[in-house]
């Protein structure tokens, strides 16, 4: 049986892009119906369409994440008559970019599987029980990130933070390479830094690094960031949104039905926030208060033990 040829188009040293394509091929690689392959790109839209030019008959299917790939993408495909199938996965409202017709009838040839925006302060509510045993919290971010609404998110944070006596300090920086020297003039021991928006890959690490000297923590949005040395992290549930990708992608391959022919489901964006108590003890947190923070996070997935060394 011929296998759905599916690629899934990722941003160079696109951290975001990375864990979304990883959780997607996961899912998949257990289906016999989907050979996956990753197919990276600069996300200009020249680069885009090149490269849909180039492989459009290696292809059954072209997965976009994202807002910028996937608005790329579409001018790409526009004129395509014969091309391959197009789903934009996680975009808030792929019908207002003008990516799908609607929500119950996608269009010809695409679909979407999206995911609702997380609510802004749902991080904030879950740190509070770490805050009686912090200095500050440093928020540094980019202010283009989440499709231009971060600086909104941090505002409404800090001022949660500051409503409930804490020191709060968010950081803009504009070139997101530069953001390891700025916290090196901020963090102190018993702060947290918290990333609103992945980490910067190697930038990331020693940022980490530079906490651990401190005895600060870092507080990630990234599956990977525990595994990078990370004391907490949030993250949406990927597993779950790949599994939607996989059940659009059948109806597709299996039933002979085009991509544009499958309602979109909106999915919660539902967040799953990590405890590295090994890492809380590195930085000087007695039993009593990591007990304390347990025990206040009765949702939360507790890690025992540090579960992988980047040094």
């Amino acid at each position: 049986m011929k296998k759905c040829r599916v690629a899934i188009l990722m941003g160079v040293n696109n951290q975001f892009h990375c864990t979304v394509a990883n959780a997607i091929m996961k899912v998949l690689s257990n289906n016999g119906e989907f050979h996956v392959t990753p197919v990276v790109v600069s996300l200009t839209q020249n680069a885009i369409s090149s490269k849909l030019i180039q492989r459009m008959n290696d292809f059954d299917v072209f997965i976009a994440i994202g807002q910028r790939g996937s608005v790329f993408l579409k001018e790409a495909s526009k004129d395509l008559v014969d091309g391959p199938q197009i789903l934009f996965v996680g975009i808030p409202d792929p019908v207002a970019l003008n990516l799908i017709d609607s929500l119950e009838v996608p269009g010809n040839n695409v679909s979407a599987v999206i995911r609702h925006a997380a609510q802004p302060l749902d991080v904030a509510q879950k740190l509070v029980p770490f805050l009686p045993y912090l200095n500050k919290i440093i928020i540094p971010y980019w202010p283009a990130g989440e499709a231009g609404q971060m600086k909104q998110q941090v505002t409404l944070m800090g001022e949660y933070f500051q409503n409930l006596g804490m020191r709060v300090e968010p950081i803009e920086v504009l070139e997101k390479e530069e953001i390891l020297e700025v916290l090196k003039a901020k963090v102190e021991r018993q702060d947290l830094v918290l990333f609103l928006e992945g980490g910067t890959n190697d930038t990331y690490r020693e940022i980490i690094y530079l906490c651990w000297d401190r005895d600060a923590l870092v507080c990630g949005d990234s599956n990977e960031a525990i595994i990078n040395g990370a004391a907490c992290s949030f993250g949406g549930n990927l597993y779950k949104f790949a599994e939607e990708v996989e059940r659009v992608l059948m109806l597709f391959w299996a039933d002979g039905k085009q991509l544009g022919l499958v309602p979109v489901v909106p999915l919660p964006n539902d967040r799953i926030f990590t405890i590295n108590v090994a890492m809380l003890r590195m930085v000087g947190f007695s039993e009593e208060a990591i007990s304390s923070i347990v025990e206040a996070l009765p949702e939360a997935l507790i890690l025992k033990k540090w579960v992988s060394c980047p040094l």
